[in-house]
Protein backbone atom coordinates (compact mmCIF):
# COMPACT_ATOMS: atom_id res chain seq x y z
CA UNK A 1 0.00 0.00 0.00
CA UNK A 2 1.21 3.46 -0.85
CA UNK A 3 1.96 5.21 2.46
CA UNK A 4 0.60 8.48 1.08
CA UNK A 5 -2.86 6.92 1.36
CA UNK A 6 -2.41 5.13 4.67
CA UNK A 7 -4.63 6.79 7.29
CA UNK A 8 -2.29 6.13 10.21
CA UNK A 9 0.68 7.52 8.32
CA UNK A 10 -1.27 10.61 7.27
CA UNK A 11 -2.59 11.26 10.80
CA UNK A 12 0.92 10.95 12.19
CA UNK A 13 2.39 13.23 9.51
CA UNK A 14 -0.39 15.80 10.01
CA UNK A 15 0.31 15.86 13.75
CA UNK A 16 4.04 16.30 13.15
CA UNK A 17 3.52 19.05 10.58
CA UNK A 18 1.04 20.93 12.77
CA UNK A 19 3.33 20.67 15.81
CA UNK A 20 6.32 21.95 13.81
CA UNK A 21 4.29 24.85 12.43
CA UNK A 22 2.98 25.66 15.89
CA UNK A 23 6.49 25.61 17.35
CA UNK A 24 7.55 28.10 14.65
CA UNK A 25 4.57 30.36 15.38
CA UNK A 26 5.08 30.32 19.15
CA UNK A 27 8.83 30.87 18.93
CA UNK A 28 8.41 34.66 19.11
CA UNK A 29 6.89 34.16 22.57
CA UNK A 30 9.66 31.73 23.54
CA UNK A 31 7.09 28.98 24.15
CA UNK A 32 7.02 25.52 22.57
CA UNK A 33 3.97 23.61 21.40
CA UNK A 34 4.38 21.22 24.35
CA UNK A 35 4.54 24.12 26.80
CA UNK A 36 1.50 25.70 25.16
CA UNK A 37 -0.39 22.43 25.59
CA UNK A 38 0.39 22.37 29.31
CA UNK A 39 -0.50 26.04 29.78
CA UNK A 40 -3.77 25.53 27.94
CA UNK A 41 -4.63 22.44 29.98
CA UNK A 42 -4.06 24.34 33.23
CA UNK A 43 -5.99 27.36 31.95
CA UNK A 44 -8.99 25.21 30.98
CA UNK A 45 -9.03 23.50 34.37
CA UNK A 46 -8.91 26.85 36.14
CA UNK A 47 -11.74 28.08 33.91
CA UNK A 48 -13.77 25.06 35.06
CA UNK A 49 -13.44 26.35 38.61
CA UNK A 50 -10.40 24.50 39.92
CA UNK A 51 -8.12 26.80 41.90
CA UNK A 52 -5.08 24.70 41.02
CA UNK A 53 -4.24 21.40 39.35
CA UNK A 54 -1.98 18.44 40.06
CA UNK A 55 0.87 17.60 37.68
CA UNK A 56 -0.30 13.97 37.65
CA UNK A 57 -3.71 15.07 36.37
CA UNK A 58 -2.13 17.21 33.67
CA UNK A 59 -0.06 14.23 32.53
CA UNK A 60 -3.13 11.99 32.52
CA UNK A 61 -5.24 14.45 30.50
CA UNK A 62 -2.40 14.99 28.01
CA UNK A 63 -1.62 11.26 27.79
CA UNK A 64 1.98 12.03 28.60
CA UNK A 65 4.33 10.62 31.19
CA UNK A 66 4.84 12.47 34.46
CA UNK A 67 8.58 13.14 34.04
CA UNK A 68 7.91 14.91 30.73
CA UNK A 69 5.15 17.07 32.23
CA UNK A 70 7.27 17.77 35.32
CA UNK A 71 10.13 19.00 33.11
CA UNK A 72 7.75 21.27 31.18
CA UNK A 73 6.30 22.61 34.44
CA UNK A 74 9.79 23.40 35.74
CA UNK A 75 10.63 25.34 32.57
CA UNK A 76 7.34 27.24 32.73
CA UNK A 77 7.89 28.06 36.40
CA UNK A 78 11.39 29.32 35.62
CA UNK A 79 9.84 31.59 32.97
CA UNK A 80 7.48 33.03 35.60
CA UNK A 81 4.31 31.46 34.19
CA UNK A 82 3.46 29.08 37.02
CA UNK A 83 3.14 28.96 40.77
CA UNK A 84 3.96 25.57 42.29
CA UNK A 85 3.07 24.90 45.89
CA UNK A 86 2.85 21.86 48.12
CA UNK A 87 -0.44 20.02 48.14
CA UNK A 88 -1.81 20.40 51.68
CA UNK A 89 -3.71 17.11 51.28
CA UNK A 90 -0.67 15.16 50.06
CA UNK A 91 2.79 16.48 50.85
CA UNK A 92 4.30 14.27 48.14
CA UNK A 93 2.57 16.20 45.36
CA UNK A 94 2.34 19.78 44.22
CA UNK A 95 -0.43 22.03 42.99
CA UNK A 96 0.01 24.22 39.94
CA UNK A 97 -1.62 27.55 39.12
CA UNK A 98 -0.98 30.28 36.57
CA UNK A 99 0.67 33.62 37.24
CA UNK A 100 -0.88 36.83 35.96
CA UNK A 101 1.86 36.93 33.32
CA UNK A 102 0.73 33.54 31.99
CA UNK A 103 -2.93 34.57 32.04
CA UNK A 104 -2.03 37.65 29.99
CA UNK A 105 0.00 35.59 27.50
CA UNK A 106 -2.52 32.79 26.91
CA UNK A 107 -4.85 34.80 24.60
CA UNK A 108 -1.83 35.71 22.44
CA UNK A 109 -0.71 32.09 22.29
CA UNK A 110 -4.25 31.01 21.43
CA UNK A 111 -4.31 33.50 18.55
CA UNK A 112 -1.03 32.07 17.25
CA UNK A 113 -2.35 28.51 17.55
CA UNK A 114 -5.62 29.43 15.78
CA UNK A 115 -3.70 31.21 13.00
CA UNK A 116 -1.45 28.19 12.56
CA UNK A 117 -4.39 25.83 12.14
CA UNK A 118 -6.06 28.28 9.77
CA UNK A 119 -2.89 28.41 7.66
CA UNK A 120 -2.65 24.63 7.59
CA UNK A 121 -6.29 24.42 6.49
CA UNK A 122 -6.07 27.19 3.85
CA UNK A 123 -6.40 24.80 0.91
CA UNK A 124 -9.25 22.83 2.47
CA UNK A 125 -12.84 23.64 1.56
CA UNK A 126 -15.10 24.58 4.48
CA UNK A 127 -17.26 21.49 4.03
CA UNK A 128 -14.15 19.28 4.06
CA UNK A 129 -12.84 21.04 7.16
CA UNK A 130 -16.17 20.52 8.94
CA UNK A 131 -16.15 16.80 8.13
CA UNK A 132 -12.49 16.55 9.17
CA UNK A 133 -13.31 18.22 12.50
CA UNK A 134 -16.21 15.83 13.13
CA UNK A 135 -14.11 12.77 12.31
CA UNK A 136 -11.33 13.90 14.64
CA UNK A 137 -13.88 14.57 17.39
CA UNK A 138 -15.32 11.08 17.01
CA UNK A 139 -11.89 9.50 17.19
CA UNK A 140 -10.83 11.48 20.24
CA UNK A 141 -14.09 11.59 22.19
CA UNK A 142 -14.63 7.86 21.92
CA UNK A 143 -11.27 7.16 23.54
CA UNK A 144 -10.72 10.07 25.87
CA UNK A 145 -12.90 11.91 28.32
CA UNK A 146 -13.06 15.38 26.81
Amino acid sequence: MDRRYNTGYLLSKAALVSKAELNDALEKHDVTAAQWGVLLDIYIQLEFGHSSVKPKDIADRMHSDRPTVTAILKRLKKRGFLILRSNPEDGRSQLVSLTDEARDLIPKLKQEADRTIQTLMNDVEKEEADVFQKVLQKIVEKRYDL
